[in-house]
Parts: C-alpha cells; sequence; structure tokens
C-alpha cells in the first residue's frame, strides 16, 4: 500500500466513525440553550471531502498533478496582465485615444 492509499483508508476511517458518532447524537446541547447540530457532522463532511481528493488521486493513474505554474501559464497566454487601478482608469493597451485630425 502506498502513501495516496494509506491517506485515503485514513480518510475513509475517520468519515465513518465520524458519521457514526453523528448518527448517534446529531444534536447537542447549545451554550445558549437549545439544540444545536453536533460538531461530529463538520467533521464528517470535511473528512469525507478529503477522501474525495485522495481517491481523485487514486484513479488518475501515473498522470503528474498539475502545477498552478503550469496551469495558469496555459491560462494566462496572450492576456492583458492585471492591473490594480481605480475604475476611473484604464491600463494603458486598453486606453488610447485617437487624436482629431484636421477636418
Amino acid at each position: 500500500m502506498n502513501d495516496v492509499e494509506t491517506e485515503f483508508q485514513s480518510a475513509i476511517a475517520t468519515a465513518r466513525y465520524a458519521l457514526a458518532q453523528f448518527r448517534a447524537e446529531p444534536e447537542v446541547e447549545s451554550k445558549r440553550g437549545g439544540s444545536r447540530l453536533s460538531p461530529w457532522f463538520r467533521v464528517w463532511v470535511q473528512a469525507s471531502e478529503v477522501a474525495q481528493r485522495w481517491h481523485r488521486q487514486l484513479t488518475r493513474g501515473s498522470d503528474p498533478p498539475k502545477t498552478l505554474a503550469r496551469v495558469l501559464r496555459k491560462r494566462m497566454m496572450g492576456l492583458e496582465p492585471t492591473t490594480f487601478c481605480m475604475a476611473s482608469r484604464r491600463s494603458s493597451q486598453l486606453s488610447y485615444i485617437r487624436k482629431a485630425g484636421p477636418v
């Protein structure tokens, strides 16, 4: 079993345990009175999301994960760089006004 499979199995086990705890006591007493959702619900949701990510890693096979730099490089080709300015100002590439010539 490799590291990815180990992490996946660990996340699945955590999600199952949290779900069992939530089913046993879905509501707990609130500090302000009344009842609220058990904190085990959040643990179950988060562990399930982690398990889904590890499962995608397992099913992806031997494809190397895309790095953020590779994704941005492909998306940003040919686009104007972003500018941090107010709405009344425009970037230099887009804000040209033709001079009126003699009529």
